[in-house]
């Protein structure tokens, strides 16, 4: 019996880590604090929304989730600068389930190399979040976006996405739908998207450690914001008789000179 007191602790006991050595990483989120920043980020492009971000820029090695409205469809606004971040870094931007066929002259303008992107789609939610692990997996996709099916996410589908994304050392990023921000979700930051007439809106409302209470307003380029209606709109329009001002804007928009008719020669009685 004596023996078996004074037998020495067991390996496990002796290499538990301590308090100490716990309260010494830079990944262990203390409440409030905002003293831990050695997870590793890009920058959004966006001097304002790196400001109220925690790690100024987009998380990485995390599950990243925007709720938008299915018809406002910003992602190329919001995301185009880490887009390039990305295909300078080599390797494909996976595009996973996009609600629509992106507009290659769009993409072309940002400067995004097409050929780093590939578009995947799948059928069911199922073949979703498999598809989400799997691409996840490759060491070639640094930046994956990609779409919610119809059928919601549950959080336990959430969980598993966001446990595939520790292991990956680029950038994910999952787009829902708006009213999908009062469910509850494992992903470390959530933001909501808002397209105004001059400005895309962004409300951060979940993040360790760092809220803001406004919102972050990226200004839209000229050709993103509305243009006025045009004086003569709902006019009625005479077929027989243009109106010279209309003419005379016809004619101005013309590259080619107009050819004058050639006079037809009287006939003789």
């Amino acid at each position: 019996m004596s023996d078996f007191l004074e037998s020495p602790a067991p390996p496990l006991l002796a290499t538990r880590p301590k308090l100490e050595q716990l309260l010494r990483r830079n990944d262990l989120w203390r409440g409030h604090s905002q003293t831990f920043t050695g997870q590793a980020h890009w920058g959004s492009g966006y001097i304002q929304l790196d400001q109220a971000l925690l790690h100024n820029g987009w998380p990485l090695s995390t599950l990243v989730e925007v709720c938008q409205a299915r018809n406002t469809q910003c992602e190329w606004l919001l995301l185009a600068p880490v887009v390039r971040h990305a295909c300078a870094q080599g390797g494909y931007t996976i595009l996973l389930n996009p609600p629509s066929r992106p507009y290659v002259p769009g993409l072309i303008q940002q400067n995004i190399n097409l050929d780093q992107l590939i578009v995947v789609q799948t059928s069911n939610k199922a073949d979703f979040i498999a598809s989400l692990v799997d691409i996840l997996r490759a060491p070639v996709c640094p930046l994956l976006l990609g779409w919610e099916p119809v059928q919601p996410l549950s959080y336990t589908e959430l969980r598993k996405c966001q446990l595939a994304t520790t292991d990956h050392p680029g950038l994910c990023i999952l787009f829902r739908q708006h009213h999908q921000q009062q469910q509850s979700s494992p992903a470390s930051l959530r933001l909501s998207t808002r397209l105004d007439a001059q400005y895309l809106e962004l409300n951060l409302f979940k993040q360790r450690g760092k809220l803001r209470n406004r919102p972050v307003q990226i200004p839209l380029p000229g050709h993103w914001q509305a243009l006025p209606l045009h004086r003569q709109l709902g006019l009625p329009v005479h077929k027989e008789s243009p109106l010279p001002q209309q003419r005379g804007k016809l004619l101005a928009f013309s590259s080619q000179p107009q050819s004058q008719p050639q006079s037809q020669p009287q006939q003789k009685p």
